[in-house]
């Protein structure tokens, strides 16, 4: 649960691409043509716009979580520097 959670704006980021990679493959397409470069009706401009906010969103939320993983470390580097000069003084004083 926490590998998910670490890496969850990667996993939404995937998701946005698969579900840009399954519409193309799914919407219109003329006769002949396996998989459109480019997209030829409206209702494939309006699921790429979709599927690029999804990636965005997933970009977003990745930047996220690496400034929340920085400032939980800075914090705990910060407790761990104020525990470690608290046991210098208690042994100075002894």
């Amino acid at each position: 649960m926490k590998f998910i959670k670490r890496y969850r704006g990667w996993f939404v980021m995937l998701l946005g691409m698969i579900f840009n990679l399954i519409e193309s493959l799914l919407v219109y397409r003329p006769e002949g043509v396996i998989f459109n470069l480019e997209p030829l009706t409206v209702m494939e401009w309006i699921l790429d716009i979709v599927a690029f906010a999804i990636v965005a969103f997933g970009f977003i939320l990745t930047a996220y979580d690496i400034n929340t993983d920085s400032k939980l470390k800075i914090k705990e580097g910060i407790i761990e520097a104020v525990d470690e000069s608290n046991c210098e003084v208690e042994l100075k004083n002894k």
